[in-house]
């Protein structure tokens, strides 16, 4: 099997190419699962010179595949039917989707808004196609260089952080990128990372480096893990190769252990700093009737709703002395983003966009 995707804790699926049988020769297969794995269907593409190798799934039913055709072209599909059946979106012999060795080259925010790490065919430099719009139209950012692509994330903050020639973060939709943390050629690369929310978490792939955030990726920690953990070895011998985060305070990875080289599971506790306000048991947005700026509360957030227009904007939330306490940055058509209900402490605040304001309440 080449890749799975689990949009829900129920909802699953897998990819992957048959080797053929009597009636029909080897073609990709979609596996599904609405059960958490008790039952599956099987779905084969109708084009069979298609071979998916990545998959992402947005919602339940929509998803993108990536892959190449029997005539050695590269491909985007989408499915908006569960993967029973696939429309392609394009094939290119200049750009390569996915390429090698990412483990994470596609992510979406929502079925509308996503991103997907490509490399041009001729001069492998690397770029990311991002969309607005479900890819009925894309955009191609600035080059992030001729290094290997790795991983890409689309953050809660509509900014987006990719693992490639150290790890590099965009706050302008994507056009342009700029590197947070830089690679170390005696300590390794960023080879891997995750995201929950505010709290990000990247490791090198030799030494026991890793690295930590709880602040959407604007400033990083340097995390020394024990030298038992991950060993002072070649990248392609040793270190982190996958990592998960289901929490903010805590992280899997696949390492090899430095004695027999043995693949085992690994935890990391991420240490979360004591925050000294006590915001976060609720938010309210105070009645006023504010036309095109809404918000509201739901896992710990505080979500902005507001109207889409063609320029870039910044969402500033303000106390009552009118200081500013958070900036996020609006992208182009964007029309909802999040903070950490934590971030600001219990309190009243305005949030401005423009000549848009609302009153909220934090306790």
């Amino acid at each position: 099997m080449a890749d799975m995707a689990w949009p829900t804790r129920s909802i699953g699926y897998v990819v992957g190419q048959t080797s053929g049988d009597t009636l029909h020769g080897p073609r990709s297969i979609v596996l599904a699962t609405t059960n958490g794995g008790d039952t599956w269907a099987q779905y084969y593409l109708s084009d069979t010179s298609l071979s998916i190798a990545r998959v992402y799934f947005s919602s339940a039913q929509t998803g993108w595949a990536i892959g190449s055709t029997t005539s050695d072209q590269k491909f985007l599909a989408k499915s908006t039917d569960g993967g029973k059946t696939w429309t392609v979106l394009d094939h290119t012999s200049s750009l390569v989707y996915g390429p090698v060795p990412s483990s994470n080259p596609i992510s979406f925010k929502d079925d509308q808004r996503g991103l997907i790490l490509v490399q041009n065919a001729s001069d492998n430099k690397l770029y990311v196609k991002y969309t607005y719009d479900g890819w009925a139209h894309s955009q191609m950012s600035t080059t992030l260089g001729d290094s290997s692509p790795l991983f890409a994330y689309w953050l809660n903050d509509s900014t987006w952080i990719v693992g490639t020639n150290g790890l590099q973060r965009t706050t302008d939709s994507g056009r342009t990128w700029t590197r947070v943390i830089s690679d170390n050629p005696n300590g390794g690369h960023i080879a891997t990372g995750a995201f929950r929310d505010s709290v990000g978490f990247v490791a090198r792939d030799i030494y026991s480096t890793t690295f930590r955030s709880t602040d959407w990726g604007n400033t990083w920690t340097e995390l020394r893990l024990a030298d038992s953990v991950l060993p002072v070895r070649p990248p392609d011998d040793f270190g982190i190769h996958l990592l998960s985060m289901p929490t903010a305070n805590r992280a899997y990875f696949l390492g090899q252990h430095p004695g027999d080289g043995a693949i085992e599971v690994m935890k990391v506790n991420v240490p979360i700093p004591a925050t000294q306000h006590g915001g976060g048991g609720g938010v309210a947005m105070v009645p006023q009737g504010t036309k095109g700026l809404s918000l509201s509360e739901q896992n710990g957030e505080v979500n902005f709703t507001i109207e889409a227009t063609a320029e870039q904007r910044s969402l500033e939330v303000l106390d009552l002395l009118g200081r500013s306490v958070v900036v996020v940055n609006v992208p182009s058509m964007a029309t909802s983003l999040s903070i950490p209900g934590r971030a600001p402490p219990a309190g009243s605040y305005f949030a401005r966009v423009g000549e848009l304001t609302a009153k909220f309440v934090i306790w």
